[in-house]
C-alpha cells in the first residue's frame, strides 16, 4: 500500500474512487491507467480516439512534470483501447507526442470496455528517475 507521502492526485474525485494517479516509489513513477477527462471529472471527447489520446497525454505531461520528469524518463507504456483500428490510425499523433523522447516499452492491447461507455482508450505510464549523478537520455 503507498504512503501519503508518494501520492499524486491529478483530480479530486480520485480520492473518493480510492486510487491515486501517480504512486512514487524508489527510483520510480508509477501512473495509473488514465482517460480523458475534463476538470469535472466528465468524459472529455466521447467516442474521439485522438482526441483522447491527447487529452491523456496531456495529463500525463502534468504528472510527469510535477514529480521534475518528461516523456523522456517513461519506460513503460500500456494502452487499452476499445477500438484497435481507430488507434492504429491515431498512432501518428502518439508518434508527434513522443518525437522528443525515445519512445518507452510498450504494450497496445485491444479490450471489450473501459470504465465509462465514452472511453476509447486508456494509458498506464511508468518513469524512472534518473540515479544520483546519472544523465538523462535525450
Amino acid at each position: 500500500m503507498a504512503r501519503d507521502h508518494q501520492v499524486f492526485h491529478h483530480r479530486e474525485h480520485e480520492k473518493s474512487l480510492g486510487f491515486a494517479f501517480a504512486v512514487r516509489t524508489e527510483g520510480m513513477l508509477h501512473l495509473s491507467g488514465a482517460c480523458a477527462l475534463d476538470a469535472e471529472g466528465r468524459a472529455a471527447a466521447p467516442g474521439d480516439m485522438e482526441a483522447q489520446l491527447r487529452i491523456i497525454y496531456a495529463d500525463i505531461e502534468t504528472a510527469l512534470a510535477a514529480h521534475g520528469l518528461d516523456l523522456a524518463d517513461v519506460v513503460r507504456e500500456r494502452i487499452y483501447v476499445t477500438d484497435i483500428q481507430a488507434f492504429r490510425a491515431a498512432l501518428p499523433a502518439r508518434a508527434e507526442i513522443y518525437a522528443a523522447a525515445a519512445p518507452p516499452a510498450a504494450t497496445w492491447v485491444e479490450v471489450s470496455a473501459l470504465m465509462r461507455p465514452e472511453f476509447r482508450i486508456e494509458i498506464e505510464v511508468t518513469a524512472e528517475f534518473a540515479k544520483d549523478g546519472e544523465e538523462r537520455s535525450p
